[in-house]
Formats: C-alpha cells, structure tokens, sequence
C-alpha cells in the first residue's frame, strides 16, 4: 500500500478523510499524520488486506510510526516485519540521480542500468534530454526535481535523522529484518522473501511445556507451546492463535478458561466462527478442534501487555 497512492484514491472517491486531505492540499497545506493514519485505517479494512498489506512510504518519522501501533492495536493488529533495504549513500546517489520517469504510467528509467531505447549522450558522456523518450509511448521522459545531487543531501539526512530511528523503535520487538540491497536484483529479491517468510509453527517433541519466559522473549512466543492438530490454509493457525489471545486479554474469555483442553478448544471454535463472519473460511470448512498441550500457568501470559 502507497501512501501516496491511497491519498489520491481517498481524495477521489470523497470519503470523510480523503475531504479533509483534499482541502488541505487545496489550501497549500501538508496532509497532517493525522489524516494519513485514517486513510490507511479504511484502506486495511478493505477485503483485500484481510491477510495482511505492506505498507510504502509510511512511516518516515518515529511521531508516525508510534502513531501507526496505536492505531493497528485498536484494528486488532500489529507491526511484524520491518525490511530495512540497506544501500550505501553514495550507491544511492548514483541510483536516484540517474533515474528517468514515464510521468502518466510511472515507468521507470535509469540512465545506466535500464535506458530508453532513444537515449543519447553528449561529449561528458551525460544524456542528452530531448533524447529521453518513453520505450511504449513515444512520449518524453522527466526527472523528478528531488531527484538531484543537491536534493539527495537533503533527503539523506532525513532519513537517517527521522527514519532511521523507527528501526532503533522497532529492534526490540525483534520484527526488523536487514536486506543487503547493494547487490543484484535476484539476490535483494531472496533476502526480502527470507525476511518475509512466516515461521514455522512446529513444536519439537522436547520443547518445553512451561509458560516461564527470558526476558527477551515475545510474550506471544508462549503460543508456540500449544500443539494444535489441525490443518487449516496457510497462515490461518496464527490469526486464530492471535484471536485466542485477543479474546482473553478483552475478558471475552477467562484467562482460567484455559486451564483445561476443554477451554482452549472452546476458544479455538470461537476464532473459527469469527473467520467464518469475516469471510476467510467458509461455513461448511471442515475444521478440526485441535487437543492442545498448555503451559503449566497461562495466566502470566494474558497479564504481559505486548
């Protein structure tokens, strides 16, 4: 999800938050955190992010992504993964000075590595504008004006004054993630997809059935004890053990309910239920109730606050 993107489509389709955008930006303004935290607020609630959504280009500042956790914990979600691409400045410098754009498509060129058919350079070896025309549409090609020399100064020491401390905010919740983007497209693509992988949700014969945690450890970690049997579309065994614990920090459920089999499973079939109000799972699916193996005290688990 772009932000930039979904501003646009707000302020068209003239939805409450995407009025108070548009006016803003008729007056000269800056769209406020604000406005943005509730654009992506009814953008999520969309069925198309019910498994979850990337965001881009949000957040930029350590303000916003405070603001951000406040706003997916009230939607019942969190923040897991933060993919740091990291490229060397003066790498960047190269990249994004160089870079050509097909303003209607937002195709991209680059004068090293992908030119347009068309281009010419002169005598220092630099393109010649008039030359820089769109491969499809014949159209000329622009430069976006902070896509300079001068304007990257300014735009690196942003990031790494605003940005970069989101990284330092989000470290000990072990959910950020380091992708070496100074190497070749494949390579990038591999880390990012190790980075994104979901981790398996076996339990080793010999893992310990104690609800005792070190201190570095995600309270939701305790999770990993329960041994769920059934089989269910990938991904789905983790939302319904996020439900399970969902429901019994809100009192839904008593944390004591849980002390048995008995209670585990009755919290399981009601997780199942709430997947099949929200469409994920069909009412006829076949689900299993799984027989767990609980930790010896689950109470401390429901009184950590995470």
């Amino acid at each position: 999800l772009s932000t930039g993107d979904m501003l646009r489509a707000a302020v068209a389709a003239k939805s409450d938050v995407g009025l108070k955008a548009a006016a803003v930006m008729k007056a000269g303004g800056l769209v406020s955190d604000d406005i943005v935290i509730g654009i992506i607020r009814d953008r999520i609630r969309e069925s198309d992010c019910k498994f979850g959504f990337i965001l881009d280009g949000f957040p930029r500042t350590l303000v916003q992504a405070k603001e951000l956790d406040n706003m997916l914990a009230e939607e019942g979600a969190r923040v897991t993964k933060v993919v740091e691409l990291q490229v060397p400045d003066e790498v960047l410098e190269e990249r994004i000075c160089g870079r050509w754009i097909h303003k209607k498509s937002g195709r991209s060129y680059h004068v090293k590595y992908a030119p347009p058919k068309s281009m010419k350079k002169d005598g220092d070896g630099k393109p010649i504008p008039d030359s820089m025309i769109d491969d499809e549409t014949g159209e000329p090609l622009m430069q976006r004006p902070d896509d300079t020399a001068s304007a990257l100064v300014k735009r690196l020491n942003g990031y790494h004054g605003e940005t970069v401390p989101i990284l330092k905010h989000y470290s000990p919740k072990g959910v950020v993630a380091e992708v070496n983007a100074n190497q070749g497209m494949d390579g990038v693509w591999g880390e990012v997809l190790a980075a994104l992988k979901r981790k398996s949700s076996a339990v080793s014969s010999d893992a310990p059935t104690s609800s005792s945690s070190t201190s570095d450890e995600s309270p939701l970690s305790s999770l990993s004890q329960f041994k769920p049997t059934w089989q269910l579309p990938d991904g789905i065994e983790n939302h319904i053990e996020a439900l399970i614990v969902k429901s019994a920090i809100g009192g839904t459920l008593g944390a004591a309910a849980f002390r048995s089999a008995g209670g585990a499973m009755f919290g399981v079939g009601c997780a199942v239920g709430s997947f099949v109000e929200r469409g994920i799972l069909d009412e006829g699916a076949d689900v299993a109730m799984p027989k767990f193996e609980l930790p010896s005290s689950i109470t401390d688990l429901f009184n950590k606050k995470d």
